[in-house]
């Protein structure tokens, strides 16, 4: 599902993850696998998955893309990875969390996961970001308000940009 108009793609992830949270069991997991370079793409991800009830608690860095692949032939920040993002319905006693650690917190499980993932391919500052705002979203999941998490990514795009750089 790729879309350049951010509107439209909302639209139909909403619509996509709406009918996951409908099938899905209370106890089920919805698991999908998610990249995109720009920052925007991350926000609407992480809108839709948080409007449709759900949480995303865990994400996993995977080699989705062929070297020799055009689009990353072309890319000025070739991406290899795709997150596997998974996510559970949201329980309404969970526990909330302050903002002090989140980016904290997302870049220490990040970089372990970067360095771990660079034994088997080489990683460009593209994957990085991928595997830092992947864990980003769910540590602003914890934050429990929708409005509070997304001016929390709004505000650390430049960030975002910066840690992702040392990863």
């Amino acid at each position: 599902m790729q879309d350049t108009d951010s509107v439209l793609f909302a639209k139909k992830l909403t619509s996509v993850f709406d009918e996951c949270n409908r099938v899905l069991r209370d106890n089920g997991l919805f698991i999908f696998t998610y990249h995109h370079s720009r920052h925007e793409g991350w926000v609407s991800v992480h809108k839709e998955i948080r409007y449709a009830g759900f949480v995303c608690i865990q994400t996993y860095s995977i080699k989705a893309e062929m070297s020799v692949s055009m689009p990353l032939q072309q890319a000025k920040t070739p991406i290899h990875i795709d997150l596997v993002i998974v996510c559970k319905k949201r329980q309404l006693s969970e526990s909330k969390l302050i903002e002090g650690n989140i980016i904290r917190n997302a870049v220490a499980t990040a970089s372990g996961k970067i360095e771990e993932l660079g034994n088997y391919v080489d990683i460009s500052f593209g994957d990085a970001k991928v595997a830092l705002i992947g864990r980003l979203l769910c540590e602003l999941s914890l934050i429990g308000e929708l409005d509070r998490e997304l001016g929390f990514l709004e505000e650390s795009e430049g960030s975002i940009e910066s840690y992702s750089k040392t990863l």
